[in-house]
Formats: structure tokens, C-alpha cells, sequence
């Protein structure tokens, strides 16, 4: 059933992207590295920012260390994609939201909150994927998108957040790091960069290239 009034977000080109029932032919993907290079991680606190657009290519840079195949290597480029709609809420915060939850109301009802933001990251995830001709991920493909994922993060947090108070969770913790330390490109440079491993890996991305062939509104500074 369709919801009244429309739900919608105006993406950076103007586009229509519905909130509720997000749809793939809302999905643009150099307009998605456009957006992923400006927004950042860690709620800021990263020196300097970790866009989601250089944490992708970092946790690309894992997957190959990793041998990872191309549809693997698709996925882990996909993963992150639903934050241009909803945006990067660090781990922290969600988790907070969900223990003032139960607080305030119990366990039911931060039960059903973490399954509607599961549901809306789904929905994202669902219009993303299709768009991009890139089937959803098997649960031993989600196993190896997490290890990127993390092993991405522990990088990150060596490389470019301020030495810890305290620990982070255990699988932060226990991850590790890529060898070397990161460089972080300019957010012009990290658009156009992660838009060529779109043209390379996601057959959806080409097809909209050779439709439209437009590249990334952002030129590297």
C-alpha cells in the first residue's frame, strides 16, 4: 500500500529518490560516488574525514588483498551505497538509540526499531543492487563483506582517528589492519576513482554510462 503523502529525497542532480519504496531506476551511480566522497565517517571525528567514498576504496583494497573474485569485489563497492539515501550513522549512535529505546519503551519496541532500520537498508540495499545487475548477497558473501568492512575500519582507526579512551568492540579489536598506512584521496579524486571500479565491476553502472555517457559532476582537486 502506498503511503500518503509521498516520502522522497532530492538527490544531488535533482533526482526523485523515494524514501518508502525506493526504486532502481532512481539509482545513478556516478551521482552515488559524487555523494559517497562527501560524506563522512566517525561523525567527523577522523582526521583527516574518511568519506564513506575512501573507506569503500580502502575496503576494496582489502578484497583484492583478500583474492577476492569480482562479484565479491562488486559487493564490498555495493555495501555502503544505502548512506547516500540515509546517511552514516556511526555504530554508537544506532546502538544508543536502541538502549533509549528500551529504556523509554522496552524490548518490543527497540526490538521493532532495529528491524525497521534493518527493513529500510534492505529496501536501499534491494533498488542499489538491481540497478547496479549485482544479486543480493548469500550469507557466506555477507561474512566476507563484514571482514572487509572491519578490517577497513581497524585501518582507519590506526590511521586516522586520535588513540582510543578505551577499546573498541572486539571484532574491531581483534582485526587486522592493512600493512601499510592509507592514503586518502581529495573528494574530487575519490569520486572519479571509485566510479571507474564502478564502470569496471558493476554491469549496471556501464550500462548507464554508455546510456548517458556523463561522468562524475566532481573534477579531482
Amino acid at each position: 500500500m502506498s503511503v500518503a503523502p509521498r516520502i522522497w529525497l532530492q538527490s544531488r542532480r535533482g533526482r526523485v529518490v523515494d524514501m518508502v519504496e525506493p526504486r532502481a531506476d532512481q539509482v545513478d551511480f556516478a551521482e552515488i560516488a559524487d555523494q559517497m566522497a562527501d560524506i563522512a565517517r566517525y561523525a567527523g571525528a577522523a582526521v583527516p574525514m574518511v568519506s564513506i567514498a575512501n573507506h569503500t576504496l580502502i575496503a576494496d583494497r582489502v578484497a583484492v588483498t583478500s583474492g577476492a573474485t569480482p562479484r565479491l569485489r562488486a559487493l564490498v563497492l555495493l555495501h555502503d551505497q544505502h548512506e547516500t539515501r540515509i546517511g552514516e550513522t556511526p555504530t554508537p549512535a544506532t546502538h544508543a538509540r536502541l538502549a533509549i529505546a528500551t529504556q523509554m519503551f522496552g524490548l518490543p519496541v527497540a526490538d521493532a526499531l532495529r528491524q525497521v532500520f534493518d527493513e529500510e537498508k534492505r529496501r536501499h540495499d534491494r533498488a542499489i543492487h538491481e540497478a547496479a545487475g549485482i544479486a543480493m548477497p548469500t550469507a557466506e558473501e555477507k561474512l566476507f563483506i563484514h571482514h572487509c568492512d572491519i578490517v577497513a575500519l581497524a585501518t582507519e582507526k590506526r590511521d586516522f582517528l586520535a588513540s582510543p579512551p578505551m577499546p573498541w568492540a572486539r571484532a574491531v579489536e581483534q582485526a587486522v589492519p592493512l600493512k601499510h598506512r592509507q592514503r586518502l584521496l581529495p573528494p574530487g579524486a575519490a569520486a572519479i576513482e571509485l566510479h571507474g571500479l564502478f564502470l569496471d565491476l558493476l554491469p549496471g553502472a556501464r550500462a548507464q554510462s554508455q546510456r548517458c555517457p556523463g561522468q562524475s559532476m566532481r573534477r579531482p582537486a
